[in-house]
């Protein structure tokens, strides 16, 4: 027994040795050391990681079973007055499909199955980004048009009519603008800037089974302004995509 501990001793020994020599002389020294033990093998010690083991080509994002997504999901409601005061409702029609008389294209939105998540499919909603998007300079009084829509505008998530997953108001979004007047001076350039948007981080993320019903319902107490018409409000919401092929 006394001999068997020694042995043992002396070879967790030599194999500290190798480790210091591997890391503090260099991994090609520990390398070198290696091959005069014929039990140890030569790419222990290297630092290098071995690379005699199989390789899954089943594996990887177009793998065989499935795979799993990074795929935001986004929707687009053009501001229209005739609408007036009636919810609008967003994520339910597909690429196709006619909402409000207009044929959506990929331009719109990019929801491929109408009013449920498709079959073989899971999705993870984590982050929520509002946008407006104005189609045309805005004069100031149309920007006060947008202001007032925006504090007096909610938004809800709603899965198969149960009470509602998420309930917020677009000025949470967008920091309750305000129109600031700038000095009384002549300028004469136009330049684009995204004044309205806003993110929102879902802590708890909303899992979406395959063929939910589910959709965002868009709830103003005013109707848009007529000078906004074909405007857009955007909605894109960030997270993961599982299928089965």
């Amino acid at each position: 027994m006394k001999k068997l501990v020694s042995v043992l001793s002396i070879l967790a020994a030599v194999v500290a040795v190798f480790f210091f020599v591997t890391y503090v002389g260099g991994s090609e020294a520990g390398v070198a050391l290696a091959t005069f033990i014929p039990l140890m093998p030569r790419n222990m010690f290297s630092g290098r990681p071995s690379i005699n083991r199989d390789i899954n080509l089943n594996y990887g994002t177009w793998g065989a079973g499935g795979e799993s997504l990074q795929y935001p999901i986004y929707d687009r409601m053009r501001m229209l007055n005739s609408q007036a005061v009636n919810p609008r409702t967003l994520f339910n029609t597909a690429v196709g499909g006619t909402r409000e008389g207009s044929v959506l294209t990929f331009a719109d939105t990019n929801i491929e199955k109408s009013e449920s998540v498709p079959s073989s499919q899971k999705w993870i909603l984590r982050k929520l980004t509002i946008q407006y998007i104005a189609e045309e300079t805005r004069t100031d009084a149309e920007i006060v048009a947008i202001l007032d829509y925006v504090r007096r505008t909610t938004f809800r998530i709603n899965i198969n009519s149960k009470d509602d997953m998420l309930r917020m108001p677009l000025w949470a979004f967008f920091g309750s603008p305000q129109l600031v007047s700038a000095p009384a001076a002549t300028i004469n350039s136009r330049f684009p800037q995204a004044l309205f948007t806003g993110v929102f981080s879902l802590e708890i993320p909303i899992v979406l089974q395959a063929l939910t019903d589910w959709k965002i319902l868009v709830e103003p107490l005013v109707a848009s302004a007529a000078g906004l018409d074909n405007d857009f409000l955007a909605f894109v919401i960030d997270g993961e995509r599982a299928r089965a092929d």
